[in-house]
């Protein structure tokens, strides 16, 4: 069974470039001159050091961001709630549920959940 870790260092290993390297080495080695590019791996190969980051991550608050497509859904959300909402050109939108319902960083009003769904092509919730 796949964790949520393992999954979060499936995902960082993918999207780390291959020109991100770590040593394998201590830092003490450079001092003696010793140090040569056999002692760099690219980061991406190094399921260690890719697991270190992914648990480091999680302990910090991390949460997979989750999908959301019905109303009832995003009125059972507490208030606070943040969604990224994609438009039909898939640029993403934050929304910020309020006590009065989702506020748009571009507009003065609230926008209903149902209003919310109907104006975008995807809502994702990233926070809490």
């Amino acid at each position: 069974m796949t964790t949520e870790r393992d999954e979060l260092a499936e995902l960082l290993a993918s999207e780390l470039p291959s020109d991100i390297y770590a040593c394998n080495r201590v830092w003490e080695a450079w001092s003696h001159g010793t140090m040569s590019q056999d002692d760099f791996t690219p980061a991406n190969e190094e399921s260690d050091l890719i697991a270190e980051i992914a648990a480091a991550v999680l302990e910090a608050g991390y949460t997979k961001p989750r999908q959301v497509t019905t109303v009832d859904e995003l009125d059972a959300l507490p208030i606070g709630s943040v969604l990224i909402l994609r438009d039909a050109k898939h640029q993403p939108h934050p929304a910020q549920k309020g006590d009065y319902g989702w506020r748009l960083p571009f507009l003065d009003d609230f926008w209903d959940s149902a209003k919310i769904l109907a104006g975008c092509e995807s809502a994702e919730v990233v926070a809490p």
